[in-house]
């Protein structure tokens, strides 16, 4: 409470959005969305819960296939339109900063030798576009991890 009253914030809640500047009424929406969503992901669950034959879902459950034998396959174009399609409801502006991303190259996007496993952002210089690294296989964990 220190430091939201010396800085001059309406609320601790104001004070922790403000540094990643989030306006207080997109975090309440959020919550909101959450809320009212809360059923449908719980009867998401159950069915989950259903098809893999278990009396209760533990959480590395929640990411286990339900479907066995299927191995899609993705070249990266393709993964690219995916994840620009799937950007789509979230505005033109976010696709366009999307698109920007892929055009101009801010993605890393293969394995090479020497490059760590897994994928990473990096946004902390001042007043330049996030770097992407990522080793894309074309399995669909990376479509996902891609967008």
């Amino acid at each position: 409470m220190f430091y939201t009253r010396t800085r001059g914030y309406e609320s601790s809640l104001h004070s922790a959005l403000d540094k990643n500047n989030i306006p207080t009424k997109v975090y309440l929406a959020l919550i909101e969305n959450v809320t009212n969503n809360l059923d449908t992901f719980g009867r998401y669950l159950n069915l989950k819960k259903r098809m893999l034959g278990v009396e209760t879902l533990k959480y590395s459950d929640v990411y286990a296939p339900v479907v066995k034998g299927i191995d899609l396959k993705y070249t990266f174009d393709e993964a690219k339109e995916l994840v620009l399609d799937s950007v789509k409801p979230l505005g033109s502006s976010y696709g366009r900063v999307a698109a920007k991303a892929f055009k101009e190259r801010w993605i890393d996007v293969y394995p090479t030798p020497g490059k760590r496993a897994g994928a990473y952002s990096s946004g902390s210089a001042y007043d330049v576009h996030p770097y992407i690294l990522l080793n894309y296989n074309g399995q669909y964990d990376d479509v996902s991890t891609l967008a």
